[in-house]
């Protein structure tokens, strides 16, 4: 870390750690453990999909990135560009691989790659081409990117679209902290939510969460507020708690998604603005992408855009082959008994066409990634890696076997 007097400059400087390691032998993970909560939300934002790829050469979608904030560790994985242990290893432990991650210039890699500082025309339009799509559909492309673990990343249920029309909500994330259920002095003026939304590039959905154990006990949205927010570029509401002048929000031109609906203010007032939320189980931050429709709302990561729209109508092309075949005449019990499993996983997978023979994986099809050094990645396991690796693990047999017989004999 830097001296306490001054400002880090790079990642590692701001971190207690940056590491890498081996996660097997045909991965490694880079792990980067921050000492405080500003650190961690630094490192959180700037560590991005775009960034790993631009930085080790791999593609967004063979990535995995976890983000541990109780412990203010984030983790990115992805595939070894040349398996552990073969022939061309040059870092049998990986070792070495976080020093780019490290050097990172923190102020200029957050201007390049943070996706909320600034809403381009090319990202409007990325974003605006999310609303075709439903949140399932969304979702099981997600699921294929491995941009983020399958439990989570979606609201859980316990909130509904109170309000709102078929067209799936699109936006950035403002959020808020609110209390009603006891009085209290640690009320804020609502013209902080208002001013937040009107800083914020592109079109905004609100997210609030209601602080009461349980919430609802009284309403922030009913026709007052919701009137003022629909004079602002809000896409969206969403809150844990109730709403209520439900004939009023309705008509209103952006939906609200809450647990329900409740009759008064009761001691009603906002806590907090810009800070981290969690509703219906999905935790939020502010400048978060959300998409929303009847099923409920999905965070889309860093990293997401443009990816997710090539992938979800990869899915659904597979997906429809499946249905069109099933109500066709060619359709029988036994065709489908005999169906083998990795063929009906390819439509939840996106895989264009089954593993071919010497892979392990079915894997989605991904351009050639040029590694430091002029190593090639493909995006795929073969048997040829398995080939090395036995080879070297022979090797590394024998040459112990022939130096514990030259002990012995030297002994004897």
């Amino acid at each position: 870390m830097a001296d306490p007097g001054d400002a880090p400059a790079t990642l590692g400087e701001l971190a207690l750690e940056v590491r890498s390691k081996n996660a097997g032998p045909f991965w490694m993970t880079l792990e980067a453990f921050m000492p405080d909560d500003q650190a961690y939300r630094i490192a959180d934002a700037l560590i991005t999909a775009e960034l790993i790829s631009e930085l080790y050469h791999v593609p967004p979608a063979s990535l995995q990135i976890f983000r541990i904030p109780d412990l203010r560790v984030v983790k990115v994985s992805f595939p070894r560009p040349i398996v552990q242990g073969s022939l061309r290893d040059r870092d049998m432990h990986a070792g070495q691989h976080h020093v780019p991650l490290a050097n990172v210039n923190v102020s200029a890699a957050q201007r390049k790659h943070h996706p909320r500082d600034l809403m381009t025309a090319t990202s409007v339009n990325a974003t605006e081409s999310l609303a075709r799509w439903d949140t399932p559909a969304l979702s099981n492309a997600l699921d294929a990117l491995r941009l983020r673990p399958r439990g989570a990343g979606y609201s859980d249920g316990s909130i509904q679209r109170i309000t709102g029309t078929a067209a799936p909500m699109v936006g950035r994330a403002v959020t808020a902290r609110m209390a009603a259920r006891e009085p209290g002095e640690d009320g804020i003026s609502v013209s902080h939510l208002h001013k937040a939304i009107a800083q914020t590039d592109g079109p905004v959905v609100v997210v609030l969460e209601d602080r009461d154990d349980p919430a609802g006990a009284g309403a922030f949205l009913g026709e007052v507020n919701g009137s003022l927010l629909a004079a602002l570029p809000v896409k969206g509401v969403i809150t844990n708690g109730r709403v209520r002048d439900v004939a009023e929000l309705r008509a209103f031109p952006y939906p609200v998604y809450a647990a329900g609906l409740c009759v008064a203010r009761a001691y009603m007032r906002l806590t907090d603005v810009g800070t981290d939320v969690t509703v219906a189980g999905l935790t939020v931050r502010p400048g978060d992408l959300l998409h929303g429709d009847e099923h409920g709302v999905l965070h889309l990561p860093p990293g997401a855009l443009p990816d997710i729209i090539e992938q979800a109508e990869l899915i659904r092309e597979n997906e429809q082959k499946i249905v069109e075949w099933s109500r066709s005449a060619d359709f029988s019990v036994d065709k489908l008994l005999q169906l083998r499993r990795g063929e009906l996983a390819e439509a939840a997978c996106g895989c264009r066409k089954p593993a071919p023979p010497g892979h392990m994986l079915c894997v989605r099809p991904s351009a050639r990634s040029t590694m430091p050094g002029g190593q090639v990645w493909s995006g795929r396991l073969t048997c040829d890696d398995f080939r090395l690796v036995g080879l070297k693990l022979i090797f590394l047999v024998v040459t112990r076997a022939v130096s514990v017989l030259g002990l012995s004999r030297r002994e004897a």
